[in-house]
């Protein structure tokens, strides 16, 4: 088994906006308080609430768990934490449930693959 990611990547500024944004001076806490700005305004627009949804998957096991929150309770943060103590935090939808649709091959790393 691999180790845990502590954090699941929610949005990123990569790119040509990316580097112009970092070029112009801002801090990558500006950078980021910018790109919250612009999910929360887009969310007023269609009346609703920014929100994340994170799937992780154990392809080994053939089980997935899948976690719930508000973009607005994680701060100035790009990342959704997923450690336990973490996951404790948000609403868990499913909690490794068995799925016989998950296959050993979804794994990301090439040793673990079954033959």
């Amino acid at each position: 088994m691999g180790g845990l990611n502590p954090s699941y990547n929610c949005f990123t500024v990569a790119g040509p906006m990316g580097r112009r944004l970092k070029e112009s001076g801002l801090s990558v806490d500006d950078i980021t308080r910018l790109a919250l700005d612009e999910i929360f305004a887009m969310a007023a627009r269609y009346d609703a609430v920014a929100a994340w949804l994170t799937v992780p998957v154990r392809p080994l096991e053939q089980s997935y768990a899948a976690y719930f929150g508000f973009v607005s309770e994680l701060g100035n943060r790009r990342s959704i934490p997923m450690t336990l103590a973490a996951r404790d935090q948000h609403i868990c939808l499913a909690d490794w449930t068995m799925d016989e649709r998950i296959s050993p091959r979804l794994t990301n790393r090439k040793n673990d693959v079954l033959a």
